[in-house]
C-alpha cells in the first residue's frame, strides 16, 4: 500500500513539473515585468500642460480684454463725435 502511495506521488510530482516546465518561462517575464516596471513621471507631464493652459487661459483674457476695451473705446469714440457734430449744428444755426 505504501508503494502505490509513493509511486501515485512520484507520478503526480513529475506531471506538475513537467508543466511547470512548460508554464514557466512565460511565468518568470510575468514576474520580471511586474518587479522591473518602469514608473511613469505623470506629474511632469501633467504640469507642463497645466502651465500650457495657464498661458493659454492669460492669452484668452487679455484677447477678451483688448477687445472689450477696444469696443469701449469705439463706443466712446463714435458717441463722441455724434456730440461734436451736434453741437456744430447747434452753433451754424
Amino acid at each position: 500500500m505504501k508503494d502505490i502511495y509513493f509511486l501515485f506521488l512520484l507520478v503526480l510530482t513529475a506531471l506538475g513539473s513537467s508543466i511547470m516546465t512548460s508554464y514557466a518561462p512565460a511565468m518568470l517575464a510575468r514576474i520580471k515585468r511586474l518587479f522591473t516596471r518602469t514608473k511613469r513621471t505623470p506629474n511632469i507631464y501633467c504640469d507642463e500642460l497645466q502651465t500650457q493652459i495657464d498661458e493659454l487661459r492669460e492669452q484668452m483674457d487679455n484677447v477678451a480684454k483688448n477687445h472689450y476695451n477696444r469696443e469701449q473705446n469705439r463706443k466712446s469714440n463714435i458717441r463722441r463725435d455724434v456730440r461734436e457734430y451736434l453741437k456744430e449744428l447747434r452753433d451754424a444755426e
